[in-house]
């Protein structure tokens, strides 16, 4: 549940990080998320559904 709401958080960010483009440090961790989120993908299917449907 919390790693959920962590997903969340950042893609607010980034979505923030559109709207102003002095928040680039957040952009760029949200970068790194989507890259761990792409690892959990390969681990488990069930996780990445629930993680797509979330973003």
């Amino acid at each position: 549940m919390f790693f959920f709401l962590f997903v969340f958080v950042f893609f607010a960010c980034s979505l923030h990080s559109r709207v102003d483009p002095f928040l680039e440090s957040c952009g760029t961790f949200n970068t790194h998320l989507r890259l761990a989120i792409k690892r959990i993908d390969a681990q488990n299917a069930t996780t990445s559904t629930k993680i797509h449907k979330l973003l």
